[in-house]
Formats: C-alpha cells, sequence, structure tokens
C-alpha cells in the first residue's frame, strides 16, 4: 500500500453510537414501510376510518412537531434548522395513521358484536400474479362485499364469500369489534 499524505486524517470520524443510530433509524423507517404495506388490506374494514386517519394524521403531526422542535436545537443555521424539523414531523405524520390503525385492530377492547345491515351485492374478482393464461382454470381469489349500513352503501373485502345464500335485500349480520381507540371494524368473518 503505498502512504498518502495526511493518511485521511483530515477526515471527520464518526462514532459507534452515532453509526448504530443511523443504523437503528433506517431500520426502524424499513419496518413501517413494511407495516404500512400489510395493513393495507385491513383499512377497508374500519368503519370510521376518515375520524382515525385525521387523528392519527393530528398526533403525528404534534408528536413530531415537539421532537422537531426539541431536535433542530442541534444545528445553527435557519435552512438547517427546517430541514431538521421537517426530517423529523414528515415521517411521524405519514407512519401515524398506520400505527394508530394496526394498533387500534390488534388491540381489540371487546367483544365481538353482531350488527345487522342490508346485502346488496358480492363481486368476485380474479386476481394472478401474471396474468390469466389461456385455457387456464379461473377461480375466484377474493370478494367485494357491498351492504348498507344508516342508508350508507359501504362495502369490505374478504377473501371468502361470508354470505354465499344471501340475496339482494337480505338482512346479514356483520361481526363487528372494537378497538383499542375506540374505532369499529369488521371482524374477521370465519
Amino acid at each position: 500500500m503505498i502512504p498518502l499524505p495526511y493518511g485521511g486524517s483530515n477526515r471527520y470520524q464518526v462514532a459507534w453510537k452515532d453509526k448504530l443510530i443511523a443504523i437503528g433509524i433506517v431500520a426502524a423507517i424499513l419496518l413501517l414501510i413494511v407495516l404500512f404495506v400489510l395493513e393495507i388490506p385491513h383499512f377497508n374494514r374500519t368503519l370510521q376510518l376518515w375520524p382515525l386517519l385525521l387523528i392519527a394524521l393530528a398526533l403525528g403531526i404534534t408528536v413530531g412537531s415537539i421532537i422537531g422542535w426539541r431536535q433542530r436545537a442541534r444545528v445553527k443555521e435557519l435552512h438547517e434548522k427546517l430541514a431538521v424539523f421537517l426530517m423529523v414531523v414528515v415521517p411521524f405524520a405519514l407512519f401515524a395513521p398506520t400505527l394508530l390503525h394496526l394498533s387500534n385492530r390488534l388491540l381489540p377492547r371487546g367483544e365481538v358484536t353482531q350488527m345487522e345491515v342490508e346485502f346488496l351485492s358480492a363481486e368476485g374478482r380474479v386476481s394472478e400474479r401474471f396474468g390469466i393464461q389461456k385455457d387456464q382454470d379461473v377461480s375466484v381469489s377474493q370478494y367485494i362485499i357491498y351492504y348498507l349500513h344508516n342508508q350508507e352503501v359501504n362495502k369490505f373485502h374478504s377473501q371468502r364469500h361470508p354470505f354465499p345464500q344471501a340475496k339482494q335485500g337480505d338482512k346479514v349480520l356483520l361481526p363487528i369489534q372494537t378497538g383499542l381507540w375506540g374505532f369499529d371494524f369488521i371482524a374477521p368473518i370465519e
């Protein structure tokens, strides 16, 4: 090896603590992205979705702002303070709805109750990863169930048809459960 002038001693040396913090932040962001992707199919089963999302967004912005405000003191320039503040607030605002929805769904407060709704229709969907091939037997892989509740048309997705004998206008019972934060969701239908 050929020795170079100064031998790189003028480089900024990163402490192990800072390296571990950076690796932890990257791992946490990747975990949150995976949780977000896995939680997407469950959003349509929540009955009061928009209030949950708005409350989670406001909570994420508030918590992110408090933490961002404290972290901005580490830098001196105004544009750096703004960058640090936004780099803390934006991820909190983006991932708070996912975490609130996930905790609401996985930590239910009460027992499953039955809610009577009017069945409207069930549409079968076929989804194949690479499309449907010629001469391939096609089977339904997902159902979209439409129902009427409080004079409002709603829908949810299911892997199987939960009401195979129901016809349009029939009254059916949906299993409803209240989550940790008080938002109702359709429990898995067995």
